[in-house]
């Protein structure tokens, strides 16, 4: 199973009008310039399979407000996100209970020559209720027909067992090691730990241990003495039966609040010492969550095919289909390490138990993906609304080669540009800026970006430019004589 395809409608940077965003059934890498609404996708999916109640509730600053609309206008606002899933493996006939939970199969949606499908779809609405934020209702529910406006009887709720069959991963641009850690990772490693087979000379000797050196702790004078003069001054404000005697603590007495608190050291740190995951660089923070989010994934399975002793398997409940969403992995990084990011989690989407959704504005990922999962991000500047495009390659696989390499990969920064101009070759790079700056127009390069076709078939990179609506201009020299020009060359 895996997510086909998500419709959006009144979420943040979308508009009233839907849209429908394909999903690649691995990775799908999403590109643009800033602000242009691959964070808001992201969370749109958050919506629906956030591992916390947080990253699930629809807040009054979800909704769409277009550049017009008073910010203080009270009337009801209405947004939903819809995903179809889609199951490959009932058309090939590989399916099983592992990949395909009972709670799906009531759902089922027949296509023709396709792969059958479920659609999940969350609607909210904000209504002025006499309060500042107002009121927030959200539902969450099957719809068993193909239909785009569903009546109420082809909607059913979901279960709450049944939304936490896909869960996602969301890794944000900007990484709290240790926030990041008990969110997103935290949420993978405690289902592990939750099923640890922990033996009884374990549990005795950590519970031997922590009750000598609590005692030994406890024992020193100075310690003595804090608490004697704590107790003293809280029975003298406190007389209930209940919350008496304070100490001081080092470690719980308890096993499980021992285990609670396990953490990750390196070993040989800079100073020679063991160090903690605070203590790394910014850049070594996101590839050690990439490293641990991939060794809890593949453990996860192993644990339940029975290969792994020590772990109680009836006590791991795992999702049907998990999604890492990674929010431009380039941070803090070099673009070498680019690579190594993407194999690793194209290595956790290769057995369609997962699928993964990158967001960059570095033009260095496109060369680091396959050319058909890249989508395309942008913000209409007067309308503020933001749309996401496949793009369209030629039928042909000669002229979808060609494609790719005279014009996706040839100069990938205008991608992330708000205004391209092709020229003919490398001169106008430099004369151009001059020229401009001589007139006050200062260009840019960051949003205006000048492409050298350098040879290139123009014709590539008009059908690209055009069918992403990237405005553009072409800048012809008119050599006497030339012939053979325009659109067929």
């Amino acid at each position: 199973m895996r997510i086909e395809s998500v419709s959006l409608s009144g979420f943040r940077c979308f508009g009233p009008n839907p849209i429908t965003v394909d999903v690649s059934a691995e990775i799908t890498t999403i590109v643009g310039p800033n602000a242009a609404g691959k964070t808001a996708l992201l969370h749109a999916m958050l919506k629906l399979f956030g591992v916390t109640r947080a990253q699930r509730t629809i807040l009054r600053s979800d909704f769409h407000l277009g550049p017009d609309d008073d910010p203080e206008n009270r009337d009801s606002k209405y947004l939903f996100i819809e995903v179809s899933i889609a199951f490959p493996e009932l058309k090939n006939g590989t399916a099983t209970a592992e990949t395909i939970a009972p709670s799906f199969k009531h759902m089922l949606i027949d296509r023709a020559e396709k792969p059958p499908i479920c659609r999940m779809r969350l609607e909210a609405q904000w209504d002025d209720d006499g309060t500042v934020e107002g009121e927030v209702s959200q539902e969450l529910f099957w719809v068993d027909t193909l239909d785009e406006q569903p009546e109420n009887d082809k909607r059913h709720p979901v279960a709450v067992a049944d939304r936490g069959l896909i869960q996602l991963y969301y890794t944000p641009a900007s990484r709290d090691a240790a926030a990041q850690t008990r969110a997103t990772t935290g949420a993978l490693a405690a289902r592990l730990l939750r099923a640890i087979e922990w033996s009884s000379d374990t549990e005795d000797a950590v519970q031997e241990t922590t009750e000598s050196l609590t005692a030994a702790f406890e024992d020193e004078s100075a310690i003595a003495a804090i608490t004697k003069a704590l107790q003293t001054r809280w029975s003298d404000l406190h007389d209930e039966v209940v919350d008496t005697n304070p100490r001081l603590s080092l470690v719980s007495r308890r096993f499980e609040d021992v285990v609670n608190k396990i953490a990750v050291v390196f070993e040989q740190g800079a100073d020679g010492r063991e160090r903690g995951i605070e203590a790394l660089s910014d850049g070594q923070q996101s590839l050690f969550y990439f490293a641990l989010a991939a060794a809890v994934f593949d453990l996860e399975r192993e644990v339940v095919a029975g290969s792994v002793e020590g772990f109680r398997d009836n006590a791991l409940r795992i999702p049907a289909l998990s999604i890492f969403a990674l929010e431009e992995p380039e941070n803090h990084l070099s673009p070498y390490f680019l690579a190594r990011i993407i194999r690793q989690v194209r290595s956790l989407t290769d057995q369609s138990r997962a699928q993964a959704i990158i967001t960059s504005h570095s033009p260095a990922v496109l060369s680091r993906v396959n050319p058909r999962e890249v989508r395309y991000c942008r913000c209409e500047p007067k309308t503020r609304v933001s749309t996401v495009k496949k793009i369209r390659f030629p039928v042909n696989e000669v002229d979808a080669s060609k494609f790719v390499r005279g014009a996706m990969l040839a100069y990938p920064e205008l991608y992330f540009a708000r205004f391209v101009l092709l020229v003919e070759g490398d001169s106008e790079r430099i004369v151009l800026p001059i020229l401009a700056e001589a007139l006050d127009l200062l260009i840019d390069p960051a949003f205006v970006a000048i492409v050298p076709l350098g040879g290139h078939h123009v014709q590539y990179f008009w059908r690209l430019l055009k069918h992403l609506g990237i405005p553009h201009a072409t800048l012809l020299d008119l050599d006497l004589g030339r012939d053979g020009g325009g659109f067929g060359r």
